[in-house]
């Protein structure tokens, strides 16, 4: 249960995207066939693949899985996403795309729910964020960097 809405449902929330709750979208037309139907325990397994564009995939559909919904958030944590995600920056980690999303994961994960970044804390998320920060100062570091700068309100008196 959240600390920030104890008093919250704890049925998850379905995911407003058909695609991923196993119903192919009807406009799915653009010649390429629809993904198939996972759901977020599948999607979390495969973080660990051998396979850098499977892991990545995996981590796109995660990160769509529990974008916004605290409750998919909380269940993705408990399912092993968080180690996973580490896992997967370790592994992959020498490709600066494949470092992105697997740093906007852990992010979305630990966003708004404390089990979460108390996890990625104790599991060596600080460390590989860091990693990944020096291994692509010009690449995914970069653009995480000035993310992290745009996210942030200007001084007051200094804009």
């Amino acid at each position: 249960m959240s600390e920030a809405n104890p008093g919250a449902d704890p049925t998850p929330t379905p995911n407003p995207n058909p695609e991923l709750n196993g119903n192919p979208s009807p406009n799915a037309d653009d010649g390429e066939a629809a993904p198939a139907a996972m759901n977020l325990g599948e999607a979390v397994a495969l973080l660990d693949d051998e396979d850098k564009d499977t892991a990545v995939t995996a981590a796109e559909v995660v990160m769509k899985m529990v974008f916004g919904n605290e409750m998919q958030k909380m269940m993705a944590g408990q399912g092993g996403a968080i180690p996973g995600v580490i896992r997967a920056m370790g592994r992959h980690g020498s490709d600066a795309d494949a470092a992105l999303k697997f740093c906007k994961l852990l992010r979305n994960l630990s966003f708004g729910v404390m089990d979460n970044v108390a996890l990625a804390a104790t599991s060596g998320g600080v460390v590989a964020l860091a990693s990944a920060l020096r291994a692509h100062p010009g690449d995914a570091g970069g653009t995480l960097k000035s993310a992290e700068r745009e996210s942030r309100p200007e001084p007051k008196g200094l804009a």
